[in-house]
């Protein structure tokens, strides 16, 4: 296990990285900031736990950032974490490709996205669970604003709720496409 000084984010990933950028194989543990910030590039994500990361007093992305570029993820699971938004990830201006992965118990504690917070970003999800996240707002489960979102491949949605606003497992606004295949919704609020 690798846990941050509460400082800085534990781990960033600079928009030089290619895709032999990886991480991979480990347990962050935040205290207090994001575990993992990706400033663009084409970094690769895989078999990683993020654990407890993030807290109220940030804005955006408990557990991870990631702002341009290409993130491709497999076998990453995010809990436990929380932000103002984007409890367990914030992605703004990206394509996202998430793997067999898991969000599960992440909160955003006065906005929306208590999973997943998705602005302007193309992301697909394959064989994703996401379980029990909260957001104060909109989209307990994934909360997105333009861009385009595909689901499928037994995704799951599962108990996420949110709290005063819209879409217990999905609040989406403005996006260019969104699409839902082999995914199931179970006892969202």
């Amino acid at each position: 296990s690798i846990i941050g000084d509460g400082l800085t984010p534990t781990i960033s990933i600079s928009d030089e990285s290619t895709s032999a950028t990886r991480l991979s194989g480990f347990t962050l543990r935040g205290s207090g900031k994001t575990c993992i910030e990706v400033e663009g590039g084409t970094p690769l994500l895989d078999n990683l736990t993020l654990d407890e990361c993030g807290s109220a007093s940030i804005t955006a992305g408990g557990a991870l950032v990631v702002r341009g570029g290409t993130l491709n993820t497999d076998t990453l699971s995010i809990r436990n974490s929380s932000a103002g938004s984007g409890g367990g990830l914030f992605c703004n201006d990206a394509t996202l490709t998430i793997t067999n992965s898991a969000f599960t118990s992440n909160r955003a504690v006065s906005g929306s996205g208590g999973g997943l917070r998705l602005v302007d970003c193309n992301t697909t999800l394959s064989g994703v669970t996401l379980e029990n996240n909260i957001a104060a707002m909109n989209g307990g489960g994934i909360s997105g604003r333009g861009g385009v979102l595909h689901t499928r491949d037994s995704t799951g949605f599962i108990t996420n709720a949110a709290t005063y606003g819209t879409g217990g497992a999905v609040d989406i606004v403005d996006t260019d496409e969104f699409s839902s295949t082999s995914t199931s919704f179970d006892e969202n609020n």
